[in-house]
C-alpha cells in the first residue's frame, strides 16, 4: 500500500505529461500537485554528488524541505530551463535546498554539471534507482519534500507560473523573502521532456 500511495502521489505530478520532449498545457489543477497530510514517506537516499559530498534525505530536511529537481540527461529543454534553476540557487545562496537529479553514470554527471553550467548539488542516478523510486519519467519536474520526510509538492515543468510558485517555495524554505527573478525566458506553457 505504501508505494502504491506514493507511486499515485507523483504520478498526479506527470499524468498529462508526453514522453518525449514537447510542450504542454496542463489544466489549472494540474500546475502543482499538493499532497495529501496522509501520504507516504518520499523515497530516501544516500548520495555522493558530483561534488564529492554526501547528501542525504534524512539530512537534508531536518531543517527545511529539500527539492529534488529530476533530469533526463539529454533533452533539448535542458539548457533553457538549467539557468532558471541556477538564478534560484544563486539568489538563496549555498544552502540553497535544490539538488538535481540526473539519471546518468558519476563521470557523465561531472561533464553533464559542466555542459550545463548547474549550480548546487548535482547527484548522479546511475541505474535510475531515485528517478524510478518516485516515477519520474519526465524531465524536469520538481519534488519538495518536506521536513516530515514526506512529498509536499510536485512542480511539473519549468513554464513561467510553475517557476514562479517554485521561487516562493524556495523563500519559504530559507526563511528569505521571495527573490525577485525574471522567469520570461521560461515558457508560457508548463514545458516537460
Amino acid at each position: 500500500m505504501r508505494d502504491t500511495r506514493l507511486m499515485a502521489a507523483v504520478i498526479l505530478a506527470s499524468a498529462a505529461l508526453l514522453a518525449s520532449c514537447a510542450t504542454v498545457e496542463p489544466e489549472p489543477d494540474e500546475v502543482a500537485v499538493a499532497v495529501e497530510p496522509d501520504a507516504p514517506p518520499a523515497p530516501t537516499f544516500d548520495i555522493v554528488g558530483v561534488d564529492g559530498n554526501r547528501y542525504s534525505l534524512t539530512d537534508l530536511t531536518q531543517t527545511s524541505s529539500a527539492f529534488l529537481v529530476f533530469w533526463k540527461e539529454v533533452c533539448p529543454h535542458n539548457p533553457r530551463a538549467m539557468p532558471l534553476y541556477n538564478a534560484m540557487t544563486e539568489a538563496y545562496g549555498d544552502d540553497t535546498p535544490l539538488l538535481h537529479v540526473v539519471w546518468v553514470a558519476p563521470e557523465g554527471a561531472v561533464g553533464w554539471t559542466e555542459q550545463l553550467d548547474a549550480k548546487g548539488p548535482v547527484l548522479p542516478d546511475p541505474a535510475g534507482e531515485l528517478v524510478n523510486a518516485y516515477n519520474m519519467v519526465e524531465s524536469v519536474v520538481t519534488v519538495e519534500v518536506g521536513t516530515d520526510g514526506r512529498i509536499a509538492q510536485v512542480y511539473g515543468g519549468y513554464g513561467q507560473e510553475e517557476m514562479g510558485r517554485l521561487n516562493e517555495a524556495l523563500a519559504r524554505a530559507v526563511g528569505a523573502p521571495v527573490a525577485a527573478l525574471d522567469f520570461s525566458a521560461a515558457p508560457e506553457k508548463q514545458t516537460y521532456g
